[in-house]
């Protein structure tokens, strides 16, 4: 694993902020003057104990957050030694606007043919086992599908503006 922003880390040093304010916390005990002991039934008991183990969860949750916090600014990546052609995925996404925009006339002529062109182009340069996802403007939330070239060429030679 390597970091984008590896001086990011430097960060690390801020879990002492916490560590330092959790050893240093002197709590001074309020004494409170009563005249009777009914209000001794009021105080909670709790041990030395019981409060030591709260004060280190609370330690521990807070180094753990700043941790996580600065390993995220430092992006970490994973690296992946099977990056050969062979194990990575031969599909393409190609984005066709039909909307009506698109009617209108460029250097070329019609900007939709054009770019229809230009994907059916692209396409057929592609090597025969390269899989395709055609996306367009259309609102009929259908699920996109990967096909193969030829498919692919006759749904975009059946594409209309709309």
């Amino acid at each position: 694993m390597s970091f984008i922003r590896p001086d990011f880390l430097y960060g690390l040093f801020a879990i002492a902020i916490p560590i330092i304010i959790h050893l240093f916390n002197f709590r001074k005990h309020k004494i409170i003057h009563f005249s009777d002991i009914s209000l001794l039934k009021t105080i909670s008991t709790t041990t030395r104990k019981q409060q030591k183990l709260k004060h280190l969860i609370v330690l521990l949750l807070r180094i753990l957050a700043i941790t996580a916090i600065v390993i995220a600014l430092a992006q970490p990546e994973i690296n992946n030694h099977n990056n050969n052609p062979t194990t990575l995925s031969n599909t393409k996404a190609i984005f066709i606007d039909n909307s009506f925009s698109m009617m209108a006339e460029g250097n070329n002529g019609r900007l939709f043919e054009n770019a229809r062109k230009d994907a059916i182009e692209l396409i057929t340069n592609s090597p025969a086992s390269t899989n395709f996802i055609i996306i367009n403007n259309n609102n009929d939330d259908q699920i996109q599908k990967t096909i193969n070239k030829n498919i692919a060429i006759n749904e975009l030679e059946k594409l209309q503006i709309t």
